[in-house]
């Protein structure tokens, strides 16, 4: 998958896409993501086939697309002061938000939603991280490495949070995902900055 650019549409294109995001987002809830049919989401959203297939391969690429245009629009507002987890404390509140609505996925849709979800982080984050890594390697770490890091560690804490520490607030969600990132980077950019590498 390549992380698409934000496209530039009109009122009734966005609002399709919403329908057709929201028709599957709510199909996640009533069955198993894997056994939901195109026809479903077109159901669900009164879309015909062929707008449909005007814009999205198929419900893969219709549930990626729609992480990563929210992701972007995070992005847009947070990357430049908080490179490396700026995605994090957003998304916590918004799965809380669905939550307290009683929206939260379940399970069987949420490893769908969070496989797609790790893809994308590792996408959006890859040119950040190297670019102030003007080195591939730094130490004994890669820059490959260190997005994988980061996205598979915010996922294992996504999962932790949903499924054994619901008390904790999505703000000790975000910061305990930090605590296991951040020195990562630190040690990193100590270790570039040594005189002599």
């Amino acid at each position: 998958m390549t992380v698409r650019k934000r496209r530039a549409t009109d009122r009734r294109v966005r609002k399709t896409d919403a329908r057709l995001h929201d028709a599957l987002m709510s199909l996640i809830h009533d069955k198993k993501y894997e056994s939901i049919a195109v026809r479903d989401i077109l159901d669900r959203a009164d879309v015909g086939r062929s707008t449909f297939y005007a814009h999205f391969r198929d419900k893969d690429d219709l549930l990626t697309t729609g992480i990563c245009e929210a992701l972007q629009s995070i992005r847009s507002t947070a990357a430049a002061s908080d490179p490396f987890a700026w995605f994090s404390l957003a998304i916590f509140e918004h799965i809380h938000r669905h939550r307290l609505e009683g929206k939260a996925a379940p399970v069987e849709g949420r490893r769908a939603i969070h496989s797609r979800l790790q893809r994308t982080i590792e996408e959006l984050i890859t040119e950040d991280i190297v670019r102030r890594f003007t080195r591939r390697r730094v130490g004994p770490m890669t820059a490959e490495l260190a997005v994988k890091h980061v996205a598979s560690s915010f996922i294992l804490v996504l999962n932790w949070w949903l499924e054994a520490a619901a008390a904790r607030n999505p703000r000790e969600a975000d910061a305990l995902f930090r605590a296991l990132v951040i020195p990562v980077f630190a040690d990193l950019a100590v270790t570039q900055q040594t005189p002599g590498r």
